[in-house]
């Protein structure tokens, strides 16, 4: 099991991460050369995904090395900014945490023997890598990993969150930040074709071990959503809950607090707002949005101006909540609408719905979503 072991200077940190035969189905997606031994591809598979992590936590320049300590036979990992001002400390914490709930993800989803259906859609486990960490100012709780993220090595390589940062840009948000507002956590880690197929299969994969799955994205929701406003009502950063599997999930695990907050429903509206205790233990709220999928707008088969603005709409209200937590989520969601409805906003409105519709409608007419 991973272990913490904070370091001086503030900015180098070093962990344990962990033995071979733990890490290496976690990290089995960064396939190399042949010409490579077992041991050299897994030491570079990490060295990528943290490094990766440390380059959208806007450390610059930050690098990972890992080696196999000879004394302990483990996987000790040192993570090191180079501006020696930068604290990476809090990663001493993050990280292992990071590595046991992706471990005890990965033997649920092995231990489920795969149909030929799913042996031919080919899917795999995959963890959410290279992603902002210690500095994620939200979160977007998504459904599962397109295999795309696998062949490009990057997570953020998808249809899914290159609309995403439109959206965010369009709402003033400075693309160099985008990472920030982009940490995921999938309530199914398992990549697979995007679409309809792809997800039904993932779904069949994953309802075998759906606790285990639940004890998996509870701990990577508490290990990123931290408190950034104390007091009487302690909050996390917003969390923006996308496409009904993520919402399903909400329902399925905070019922009595989504009932309390929206009512009997059977399924949450889009811009539906709640603010969740994610751990019972814990006197601390994280606001929370609902919104559809992004992939939606690629197979709407009509006008998608109205779908355009109420995704703007979503949007906004995560940009505004993440850059002041302690903001009335309510309120801000009001203010979101208006501006989107305004009447001094439309012409800026119209050429962002071009914009879209130009980027998007090529995009779907030379590749599927």
């Amino acid at each position: 099991m991973a272990k913490s072991k904070a370091s001086a200077p503030r900015n180098s940190v070093q962990c344990v991460l962990g033995a071979a035969d733990m890490l290496s189905p976690i990290f089995a997606y960064y396939s190399m050369p042949k010409s490579w031994d077992a041991e050299k591809c897994l030491r570079e598979g990490m060295e990528h995904a943290f490094s990766f992590t440390m380059l959208r936590d806007q450390f610059y320049g930050g690098w990972a090395h890992v080696w196999k300590e000879p004394t302990d036979g483990l996987y000790h990992l040192k993570l090191t900014s180079p501006t020696v001002t930068d604290d990476v400390t809090g990663y001493a914490d993050l990280v292992p945490r990071f590595v046991n709930a992706v471990s005890l993800a990965q033997k649920a989803i092995a231990s489920v023997p795969q149909t030929d259906e799913m042996k031919q859609g080919n899917l795999r486990f995959l963890p959410p890598f290279g992603l902002s960490m210690l500095n994620a100012r939200g979160v977007l709780l998504l459904h599962y990993p397109p295999d795309e993220t696998i062949t490009y090595l990057d997570y953020l390589h998808s249809h899914t969150t290159k609309r995403w940062e439109a959206l965010l840009i369009a709402n003033g948000h400075p693309g160099a930040d985008n990472p920030l507002l982009e940490s995921i956590v999938d309530v199914c880690p398992v990549a697979a074709d995007g679409g309809t197929v792809g997800g039904n299969l993932v779904d069949e994969l994953c309802s075998n071990v759906s606790s285990n799955l639940t004890a998996y994205v509870s701990d990577l929701l508490l290990m990123l959503l931290r408190c950034k406003q104390s007091g009487k009502a302690s909050v996390t950063q917003p969390m923006v809950a996308l496409g009904s599997p993520a919402q399903t999930w909400l329902m399925n695990n905070f019922k009595s607090q989504i009932r309390e907050q929206a009512g009997r429903v059977k399924n949450l509206k889009p811009h539906t707002v709640l603010q969740l205790k994610l751990h019972p233990d814990q006197d601390l709220v994280t606001p929370v949005i609902t919104m559809p999928h992004p992939c939606i707008y690629y197979r709407h088969p009509g006008d998608r101006t109205e779908m355009l603005r109420q995704d703007l709409i979503g949007t906004r209200w995560y940009v505004k909540m993440a850059a002041n937590v302690k903001a009335d989520p309510v309120k801000v969601l009001a203010d979101a609408k208006k501006y989107w409805t305004a009447a001094a906003n439309q012409a800026r409105f119209r050429k962002i719905a071009q914009a879209h519709s130009a980027e998007f409608d090529n995009l779907m007419e030379t590749d599927k979503p």
